[in-house]
C-alpha cells in the first residue's frame, strides 16, 4: 500500500528526536509514518522539499496579560 505523502529532502528538524538532518519524511493518514535517510516506496504525493525546513507542529503561546 503507497503512502498518502512523502516530503523528500527537507531539513527535518525536531529537537524532541535530536534531529537536525535532510530526510524524507512519509504521511499514512494523520500520521508520520516513517522518516528515513530515502523512502523510495509508492506514494499517491511526493513533495520536493530540497533546500527547505520541515519541523513538528509548532504552539503559539503568545498572550496579552494586558489590554
Amino acid at each position: 500500500m503507497p503512502y498518502d505523502l512523502v516530503f523528500h529532502g527537507a531539513t527535518v528538524i525536531d529537537p524532541s528526536q535530536d534531529l537536525n538532518a535532510v530526510r524524507d519524511v512519509a504521511v499514512q493518514g494523520d500520521r508520520i509514518a516513517a522518516v528515513a535517510e530515502s523512502i523510495d516506496e509508492p506514494a499517491i504525493e511526493r513533495v520536493d522539499l530540497r533546500g527547505k525546513i520541515l519541523t513538528p507542529g509548532w504552539v503559539d503561546i503568545h498572550t496579552h496579560l494586558y489590554a
